[in-house]
């Protein structure tokens, strides 16, 4: 108990409960570099050439270094809708 002018109030308590992941929150990972490396400057000036953030660069040099280990993608017309053809080809869970 707190005494906030001459009146006794009870402290606030919130509970708290962590949330359960659930297929809809996103995935991240962690990508660190030592004060020394170069890797983050050069990250940082590429994506300032394309005018993009840094973080949409790593995700377009880890889509393409991932393409060897995609499945072949098979054409439009075998599927009934895009969200049928993102599925199909992988490109969409």
């Amino acid at each position: 108990m707190t005494q906030i002018n001459g009146a006794t109030k009870a402290p606030v308590v919130a509970l708290i409960k962590p949330l359960p992941r659930s297929a809809t929150m996103p995935k991240s990972y962690t990508i660190t570099y030592k004060d020394y490396q170069t890797a983050p400057d050069l990250i940082e000036k590429a994506a300032a050439l394309h005018g993009i953030e840094p973080e949409l660069l790593i995700k377009r040099f880890i889509t393409e270094g991932l393409r060897p280990y995609r499945e072949p993608m098979k054409d439009i017309s075998e599927f009934d809708s895009l969200e049928e053809f993102f599925k199909g080809n992988g490109l969409k869970k």
